[in-house]
């Protein structure tokens, strides 16, 4: 039976990732969706972040201002942002092995950020790249689409934006976050 807690959890954030896209959509690829599904999964566990990572981009990719993303991309989409929840399980075994100052914290949290941004990067161009040129997708076509400036100025920006919220946002959101999660599961809702 599916928990209402666990599905108001997801419904909140899934809000907060669609919503903080529309209020930052004009920061060239600049948003908060890495770091609310690494964070959310960080507190509430693998199954809970997948299904945020999964439903947000799906909205977001229907509502975006800039368009639909197109049924032949989205899987390249889903599939990325489920990094960020893969990720968020990579950091917490991570922290429950090492602990860790929240210093210590913000430098492990965004050097994993950034490591799932540029794949996210990479693997999002592919699909791309694999879309314009179809059959005939060869190195220098994957060149070109991940090397051209606008793509090279957007992806250092998703980067860099994710880099810092790492560094700085992710240890105390997460904080926050599992403390939260830790008294609600206490009563009842149980980690996924």
């Amino acid at each position: 039976m599916l928990d209402t807690r666990r599905i108001a959890v997801v419904a909140v954030f899934v809000a907060l990732v669609v919503g903080s896209n529309f209020a930052l959509a004009e920061l060239p690829d600049s948003k908060l969706d890495g770091l609310i599904v690494f964070a959310s999964t960080i507190g509430f566990g693998a199954g809970t972040g997948a299904a945020i990572a999964l439903l947000s981009e799906l909205i977001w990719s229907q509502l975006s201002p800039w368009g639909a993303s197109g049924s032949a991309l989205l899987p390249f989409l889903l599939t990325g942002e489920l990094l960020y929840a893969f990720a968020g399980v990579v950091a917490l075994r991570l922290v429950r092995r090492t602990g860790g100052s929240l210093v210590e914290r913000g430098a492990l949290f965004g050097g994993i950020l950034v490591l799932s941004t540029l794949a996210w990067d990479l693997w999002t161009n592919l699909g791309t790249a694999f879309l314009y040129y179809g059959q005939s997708l060869s190195l220098a076509g994957l060149l070109l689409v991940e090397f051209n400036p606008p793509a090279l100025l957007f992806d250092l920006m998703h980067e860099g934006t994710n880099l810092a919220l790492g560094l700085l946002v992710a240890p105390v959101v997460t904080d926050l976050i599992v403390k939260r999660a830790v008294r609600g599961y206490a009563a009842g809702v149980g980690v996924d």
